[in-house]
């Protein structure tokens, strides 16, 4: 799409030049799957997935096999992901209005599919 853009003169918007409020949910929804993957592979390589990496490698996945399916490890706390978001200003109250919309259009859209 970029080199058709760019052949035709068409200037793309850049990451932040999101045009509509969907579109900008969708890119921090993206981007909060990529925080929360990247910190749950760290988590599982680092002193805290010792005993998970035990685990897996008594099961028979190595870190050939963890690197592949894209494994993790989640603390107990339940509060990393929370954390993890506020700490990249992702908030709740940031996205509770876009995010209902967004959740309604995505029913109704779920629901279509599945009938029709």
């Amino acid at each position: 799409m970029k080199q058709l853009a760019e052949r035709s003169g068409i200037p793309l918007p850049k990451r932040s030049e999101y045009a509509d409020a969907d579109t900008k949910l969708r890119a921090a929804i993206f981007r909060m799957h990529e925080l929360a993957e990247q910190a749950y592979r760290a988590a599982l390589s680092g002193p805290s997935g010792a005993e998970s990496r035990a685990y897996l490698e008594r099961r028979g996945v190595g870190p050939a096999e963890s690197e592949q399916f894209a494994l993790g490890y989640a603390e107990r706390s339940g509060q990393f992901l929370a954390n993890l978001f506020r700490k990249h200003d992702f908030t709740l109250s940031k996205w509770s209005s876009p995010a209902s919309s967004c959740g309604a259009t995505m029913a109704a859209t779920s629901t279509a599919s599945a009938t029709g």
